[in-house]
């Protein structure tokens, strides 16, 4: 008896290490579900100056134009051209006196952006962010701008000049000034 027993035993322990070895529906779904789910892209970060509403090209520069003894501001927009939110940005400004030989730059200028809200009237609807100075021909925007939004900023010259001055507005974005990364499972 003991002969017809082996082989059977040994038939059965072949058996279940052969249903163990196979995975069950379940671990096979999960294996499955696993490798989709991960997917990665690319950001992309930029901004630019435009006129007001106009739309945003890359490289774009807006010009604001402030007439000689007058308080009268101008404006621009700065659109985020990237795929991810920006915490803040750098305003470059160049200005020149038309007629006034050798150029000019004027130090006295004040720029305001205009954040969930839009400016009418010279008055900003929303909230009033003064750019804060950082020197040379540099303002910082310190407000957080999501990919296609845009912010409109005003632009006063508080000098008291008879030329009309002209001002070529660009911005800038490093990578700092990128909000930072985050992993999004779907």
């Amino acid at each position: 008896m003991m002969k017809h027993t082996r082989p059977a035993i040994v038939a059965i322990v072949l058996l279940v290490v052969a249903l163990l070895a196979v995975p069950t529906t379940a671990a096979a779904q999960i294996r499955a579900a696993a490798r989709s789910v991960a997917t990665a892209t690319t950001a992309t970060w930029g901004a630019v100056s435009t006129a007001p509403g106009s739309p945003a090209k890359v490289g774009g520069q807006a010009k604001a134009t402030v007439q000689g003894w007058s308080s009268s501001p101008d404006y621009f927009d700065v659109v985020n051209v990237g795929t991810v939110p920006l915490t803040e940005q750098r305003i470059g400004v160049s200005t020149v006196a038309l007629g006034f030989l050798g150029g000019y730059r004027d130090p006295s200028q004040t720029l305001i952006a205009c954040t969930n809200g839009s400016w009418s009237r010279d008055r900003c609807s929303g909230t009033e962010v003064k750019l804060h100075y950082i020197g040379g021909l540099e303002f910082i925007l310190a407000t957080a701008i999501k990919p296609g939004e845009r912010v409109t900023v005003q632009l006063t010259n508080k000098g008291q000049t008879a030329w009309t001055l002209v001002t070529t507005i660009s911005v800038s974005v490093t990578h700092d000034d990128v909000r930072a990364a985050t992993v999004t499972h779907t």
